[in-house]
């Protein structure tokens, strides 16, 4: 009788070991599976960034010439630059679902975010602008903020370039760290151009060089 007693009870206990270790397998079975998805997602979110698909920027084939004086010559703090390109940048986005921002404060700030395992990231990208002897502006990238990720700046800029909308005239150079904004492919409805003629953030003092139409455009 003990010994049947016995022979129940380390049946029990083998049954009950059985049930405890298929209840850890299942554990890590679902474990593994996780880890394996995120492992995918976080490769393809990497790939992604670091696909090559930038496009090559083209000149239009309608340049603008600026030729001879300016007609005259503005200076603009930082709040007004702020204001147009928060208006320009409403227009052109529109109702596109794209939602970045570009302002001056004591560096050029590009704001946007982007997803990461279904999550929005924001980032921070800050640039050193310089004028360059065309009037057009050169952006070089000089950090990133990102959170706690660590991201190689050129790999945010090829994002920047591959899946937000871009103005045609401004150029991004992800291999090299910087934007090109091409001042001398921007004209105003009545046919004004501009080129840069000084940035200084710390000073607050921006002047540019306002050009009229050409006669020949005129007659266009």
């Amino acid at each position: 009788m003990a010994r049947k007693i016995g022979d129940n009870r380390m049946a029990k206990k083998k049954k009950t070991n059985k049930q405890v270790k298929a209840k850890e397998n299942i554990w890590k079975w679902l474990f593994l599976g996780l880890v394996t998805i995120l492992l995918g997602v976080s490769l393809t979110v990497v790939t992604r960034l670091k696909t090559q698909r930038e496009p090559a920027f083209e000149s239009p084939k309608t340049a603008l010439v600026n030729q001879g004086e300016p007609a005259f010559q503005i200076q603009l703090k930082k709040k007004q630059i702020n204001r147009l390109i928060d208006y320009y940048l409403n227009e052109f986005l529109g109702e596109t679902g794209v939602k970045y921002r570009f302002y001056l404060e004591d560096q050029a700030m590009l704001k946007g975010n982007f997803n990461l395992l279904g999550q929005k990231m924001g980032f921070y990208l800050y640039f050193e602008p310089y004028v360059l002897d065309n009037g057009n502006v050169l952006l070089q990238a000089k950090s990133l903020s990102i959170g706690t990720l660590s991201l190689p700046v050129k790999d945010i800029l090829r994002y920047v370039g591959n899946q937000m909308k871009i103005p045609d005239w401004v150029e991004i150079q992800s291999q090299k760290e910087a934007v090109v904004l091409h001042l001398d492919q921007f004209q105003l409805q009545n046919g004004m151009y501009a080129k840069m003629e000084k940035i200084n953030l710390i000073d607050d003092d921006i002047r540019m060089n306002i050009y009229l139409p050409l006669e020949k455009d005129k007659e266009k």
